[in-house]
């Protein structure tokens, strides 16, 4: 945008000179590795859902199970991943298709928040997913708080997703454990940008699942969230570098005053 006076581009550049503004590059904002080797559990209020890595400025939540309605396990079972140990949600029935997982509450939950004073903007939701086993049709469909988990978000697989014959929001998967489909979601949208302007400062994101019978289980690891986090200055801060920006254009001013 032009400025509209010569002082305002000058005043413009004083306050980049001391700092006002900084940019921040992009980065994991919370990742969930699902443990490791030797604390495979099935309690759902295990550390091992916990976040792994937390970006300064941002709190994450661990995974929850909050309408208590999945098994939720952290697993190293008999056809064991590379990197294992990983997150086995079962549905435990009644889960078939697309629409019987949302009727029937068939998610997990977790949240990212940004800190007081940080700017939140996320960029992806990147995961690695896979059928615990041969039978299909085994999926998942992800929404968010953003539009209060009306709608679901588009997700990308390599190798690529089928859209559920029942319901096309479903993605069926391909591959079975131990080989992972690399999933991303692209978080560019302007929904989910500015973190700290929404409700708690906080957006929640839902990943339900849905599979042939109870025990038939959908396999997740490596949940990463990606963006960026700013610091906006405090208050009196914004204040301090405006006095101090006038303060050095006003200097810069008088010493280009011809004698």
């Amino acid at each position: 945008m032009r400025c509209c006076s010569k002082f305002l581009c000058a005043l413009g550049g004083s306050l980049a000179f001391v700092g006002f503004g900084a940019n921040a590059d992009a980065a994991i904002i919370a990742q969930y590795q699902i443990g490791t080797t030797g604390t495979e559990t099935t309690v759902e209020t295990s550390q091992v859902f916990n976040p792994t890595v937390v970006a300064a400025g941002v709190s994450a939540t661990a995974i929850l199970d909050p309408a208590n309605s999945i098994g939720l396990e952290s697993s190293s079972a008999a056809t064991t991943p590379t990197n294992a140990p990983f997150l086995r949600i079962d549905p435990q029935g009644s889960a078939a298709d697309p629409n019987a997982s949302l009727t029937g509450n068939k998610y997990f939950q977790f949240s990212v928040m940004a800190g007081a004073f940080q700017d939140l903007d996320l960029s992806s939701l990147t995961f690695n997913v896979a059928r615990g086993g041969g039978g299909t049709p085994r999926g998942f469909f992800l929404a968010s708080s953003a539009d209060n988990f009306v709608g679901t978000i588009p997700v990308t697989g390599s190798p690529a997703f089928t859209a559920n014959a029942t319901n096309a929001i479903g993605n069926d998967i391909s591959t079975a454990r131990p080989t992972y489909t690399a999933a991303t979601a692209d978080l560019s949208g302007a929904s989910f940008q500015n973190i700290q302007s929404k409700p708690g400062s906080t957006l929640a994101f839902r990943v339900y699942v849905y599979s042939p019978a109870a025990g038939s289980s959908v396999d997740f690891d490596d949940i990463t969230v990606n963006g960026t986090v700013t610091p906006i200055p405090e208050p009196g801060t914004a204040g301090l570098l405006l006095a101090g920006g006038l303060a050095l254009l006003a200097r810069r001013r008088r010493i280009a005053l011809p004698a």
